[in-house]
């Protein structure tokens, strides 16, 4: 029972972060554009990000620490 709850809690954090990083690409995207970059790089600027973030997700005890990303704390 502990760990079907568990495995659910996780599905939702997983959720709740993808539409996260939905929100916060589109905010990202749109101020790049109103400070007059061109579509072409904005949508490379986005593919990037996004492939550095799928690389993280593949990392299974979290970012390494020559990312740069910190653990949170807690």
């Amino acid at each position: 029972m502990a760990e079907e709850r568990g495995a659910f809690i996780a599905a939702g954090q997983r959720a709740a972060m993808a539409l996260t990083t939905q929100i916060v690409k589109a905010a990202y995207e749109e101020a790049m554009r109103e400070h007059g970059l061109l579509p072409f790089t904005v949508a490379l600027i986005s593919g990037c990000a996004e492939r550095k973030l799928a690389a993280l997700d593949e990392v299974p005890d979290g970012p390494p620490a020559s990312s740069g990303v910190r653990a949170p704390l807690g």
